[in-house]
């Protein structure tokens, strides 16, 4: 009897000392404990650790415990929102935001915006928060953006006589400095150097769509990838890249070290990126650059990227988790944040202020980024974006190189985009 007394007293303990360990997860000596989730580079981890640190520092009665996931995060976040052990605080992005919030996994930040007064939901950039909004919802909240613009090496452009790009470029003054700037410099038959890197990436390349009064999907939620203006827009791509031969082939691009190095060797003209690149460049010694806006057709546009953060709606810890959106998208997170010059602060009041204006860029070249803001567009927010994107992808593959013509690769691809978005 007395050893069964001793077994049972001793599973009384050990369920009570489980138990404490489990609450120890989520409050630990008096602190609550919130995980916070997202994909960086070892610099990028850097920078939201100090973030995380500061937020501590304002909130010693939370600890906050930062996880990076530099491969395969939207894989492995949805396989923990799956078995219900998400981070209480996740990096979003616009093109996965529909396929969480439709699963339910995403808190709606609306009450909780009406609830806080002092937030200022109006000192964010109007364009950013009618991109993220989904289904009348509010499931991400911006903590930076950036457009896109034309990178462009100033001492090409003035030893092949051009003018600097500007806000009246159009395609055909984009064409002529394209060519100008592609050269073969030691006369041995073969371009070293390019007008233009031919805008590999599939998520950028779609700014010739919307310069072109295009759409990948409409407002009604159908699929006009193959509209004339589409491929009138893909035309003029392919011709420069097959006809005027103002950009590297795969097997070039690729031998060069692709666009960024390409650029930073003095081989490469122009290019179409994001802010991101800025600081990379910003390194490099001995190259003369800036910044200007994309040229335009019917329209002007460019790609816009939004990073921002979502909470779990199945968080236990949703009021810490508040506080740590509202210090990371607030005004105290976004100055620590642009000072690094990475990406474009998504509140007004800090963008228009020196601590990004004067970060890395002179002023003027900043206020490219922020100007471009007005005409930003971001790609189809659908849960089925995933499909979407690889069918874009391989038609932009089979354009750029020759292989079908932009009217016989958008229609096939506007066939597969039908039926990815009836969920086939």
């Amino acid at each position: 009897m007395r050893t069964a007394s001793l077994k049972a007293f001793f599973t009384v303990m050990l369920t009570i000392t489980l138990g404490l360990g489990l609450l120890a997860g989520t409050v630990s000596a008096g602190k609550t404990k919130i995980q916070i989730a997202y994909s960086e580079d070892v610099s990028g981890h850097k920078i939201n650790l100090e973030l995380v640190k500061a937020f501590e520092e304002k909130y010693p009665d939370i600890q906050v415990e930062a996880i990076n996931i530099p491969e395969k995060y939207w894989d492995k976040l949805l396989t923990m929102f799956a078995g219900g052990t998400a981070p209480d605080v996740v990096y979003m992005n616009y093109m996965n935001l529909a396929g969480f919030a439709d699963k339910g996994v995403l808190e709606d930040f609306m009450p909780w915006i009406e609830k806080s007064p002092d937030f200022n939901l109006p000192d964010f950039f109007p364009s950013l928060i009618k991109q993220v909004r989904y289904k009348g919802g509010l499931y991400e909240l911006p903590k930076d953006f950036t457009t896109s613009v034309i990178y462009y090496n100033k001492d090409m452009f003035k030893e092949a006589g051009l003018k600097f790009p500007d806000a009246n470029w159009t395609w055909d003054d984009f064409r002529n400095a394209a060519k100008a700037l592609t050269k073969d410099k030691d006369g041995d038959g073969r371009i070293d150097q390019y007008g233009w890197d031919g805008l590999f990436d599939t998520s950028l390349n779609t700014c010739w769509i919307w310069q072109n009064g295009g759409e990948i999907i409409d407002s009604d939620g159908k699929a006009v990838l193959d509209s004339p203006q589409n491929i009138e827009a893909y035309q003029f791509v392919a011709d420069l890249i097959l006809k005027d031969k103002v950009a590297p082939d795969e097997a070039t691009f690729s031998q060069l070290g692709g666009a960024s190095a390409m650029f930073a060797s003095g081989r490469l003209g122009m290019r179409i990126v994001g802010r991101w690149e800025t600081p990379t460049l910003a390194a490099v010694k001995g190259i003369n650059w800036d910044v200007a806006p994309l040229p335009r057709k019917k329209a002007r546009g460019n790609t816009m990227f939004i990073g921002g953060w979502s909470i779990y709606s199945k968080s236990p810890n949703k009021e810490a988790a508040w506080k740590l959106v509202q210090f990371l998208t607030g005004t105290e997170g976004q100055k620590l944040n642009a000072k690094l010059g990475l990406a474009i602060p998504s509140r007004k009041s800090i963008a228009s202020t020196p601590v990004f204006m004067e970060s890395i860029l002179p002023p003027a070249s900043n206020q490219v980024f922020l100007d471009a803001a007005e005409y930003g567009r971001v790609l189809p927010i659908t849960p089925y974006w995933q499909p979407v994107y690889r069918v874009l992808k391989e038609a932009f593959y089979q354009i750029r190189t020759g292989k079908k013509t932009p009217a016989e690769a958008l229609h096939e691809a506007n066939a597969s985009i039908a039926s990815a978005l009836k969920g086939e």
